[in-house]
């Protein structure tokens, strides 16, 4: 029980590319290494997430992606370590300044250390460098479906102590760390210069350099066997370490009788800046040895320390997480997240925009159909709205059009067959889709290939 609550809670706080696909940190396997490499063909019909039906181009090709992994343990100290290298090569130029190629590297490594049967340390960390947006995104919270051009980095890492302090009473102590860098720097202008009509292109860079960094506290109460209550405290702050300027700001003067504006007061992008204070209480169940689930709500008080033009904010604060293992092989997880989340979008209307708010519904199954014959499917939905600044910015636009909200859909399904424990064959098919009243987009690439391993 609370092996599958630890990996629901760090999940939610986004390190889950290691947790998500290997056994638990305790376990060990059969032999200490592996190696495996997957080769695929594939179909894309919108690798750019064009919003235009006339710039939409569609692509075959061909994705190799080999890795190698670590499972050591020794009853007191497990190590997993993982990296994974994906090449994807397209039959036309895709755009975006990628050409034909995308490729990227993922770096996986968790720790677990038990000092005794009461005191416990895990270290969890994924690093991530590439162009795929689904390796950048911090945890089930993205900001964008479009592939990233350049060598971006991701990396997000995790310390948690556990502490029995009493049979019935525990401590859990956690820091967590969301690092991101985009290669795109280039800042334009639009509009005519010295005119409300002026302002600024801000890069990748600008808009979603930062680093998230969040400590927390959980103390849980073993009520019952299968009744854990808990309560947290997190503190979070999020630094954007561009230095460029992300908006411009006007500044009304009046002269005489006139009223003139100058640049001034420009927007950079530690303005947007975050601190969080979440205050939660929860509790983790198991209602059958096959079903367990954890549910965690609170309010989350936020405040943005460099735009005075801000007010803090009090929002509720959602998690929770479900699992069904209704057959031996086959398993059902969903969950929910309502959060407040970074966001590229920088201005709605004419005011700033500081963050989001965002509601997460997502979930993942795997199915065995036959002795070897096997069915998965994952599905993501994320609707964001945009909280604003009293900062006002100028636009292109004599009347900007207003940014109501940001609605993502992901979908992907496979099928595989396993000829044997060295070799499997696949066929699967994604979905993306963004919509906005600022433009909507889909993308759908279907993929067959085959995994071998060792």
């Amino acid at each position: 029980m609370k092996k599958i609550v630890a990996s629901v809670g760090l999940v939610a706080f986004g390190v889950s590319g290691l947790q998500a696909e290997q056994p638990a940190i305790t376990s060990q396997a059969a032999k200490p290494w592996s190696i495996s490499a997957t080769l695929r063909g594939f179909y894309d019909d919108n690798p750019n997430a064009s919003t235009s039906e006339a710039n939409k181009t569609d692509s075959f090709g061909v994705e190799l992606s080999p890795s190698v992994g670590l499972n050591w343990g020794n009853g007191q100290t497990t190590v997993l370590a993982k990296y994974t290298y994906s090449l994807k090569w397209y039959d036309k130029p895709i755009g975006g300044g990628l050409g034909r190629t995308s490729q990227q590297h993922l770096f996986d490594l968790a720790l677990g250390h038990a000092f005794s049967e009461r005191y416990s340390l895990e270290v969890d960390n994924t690093f991530a460098i590439g162009q795929e947006p689904d390796t950048l995104r911090a945890g089930n919270t993205f900001t964008g479906l479009q592939p990233v051009s350049g060598n971006n980095i991701r990396n997000s890492g995790l310390i948690r102590f556990n502490a029995e302090l009493t049979p019935e009473l525990s401590l859990e102590l956690g820091y967590i760390n969301n690092f991101f860098d985009y290669s795109d720097e280039l800042v334009t202008t639009s509009g005519i210069p010295g005119t409300l009509s002026e302002s600024i292109n801000a890069s990748r860079s600008g808009a979603l350099d930062r680093i998230e960094q969040t400590g927390y506290i959980k103390a849980r109460w073993q009520l019952t066997p299968e009744t854990t209550p808990f309560a947290s405290y997190k503190f979070r702050m999020v630094n954007f370490t561009s230095d460029q300027i992300v908006e411009l700001s006007p500044v009304f003067t009046t002269v005489g009788t006139n009223v003139v504006f100058d640049h001034s007061d420009p927007v950079f992008a530690k303005d947007r800046d975050r601190r969080s204070h979440i205050i939660t209480a929860g509790v983790d169940h198991e209602f059958r040895p096959d079903l367990t689930g954890s549910a965690e709500a609170g309010v989350e008080y936020t405040e943005h320390p460099n735009d005075p033009a801000s007010q803090s904010d009090l929002s509720p604060y959602v998690s929770a997480g479900l699992r069904y293992v209704y057959l031996p092989s086959s398993a059902l997880s969903i969950g929910f997240q309502y959060l407040h989340a970074e966001t590229e979008v920088l201005s709605s209307g004419d005011h700033l925009v500081s963050d989001s708010q965002v509601a997460v519904l997502y979930g993942v199954i795997t199915h065995q159909i036959f002795a070897r014959l096997y069915a998965s499917g994952s599905f993501t939905w994320q609707y964001a709205t945009f909280n604003e600044s009293g900062r006002q910015v100028t636009t292109p636009f004599a009347n900007p059009t207003t940014l109501d909200s940001q609605t993502f859909y992901l979908f992907d399904a496979k099928l595989e067959y396993r000829f044997n424990p060295y070799l499997s064959a696949h066929v699967g098919y994604s979905f993306d889709r963004e919509e906005s009243n600022l433009g909507d987009f889909s993308r759908n690439r279907v993929y067959i290939g085959a995994t071998a391993s060792y």
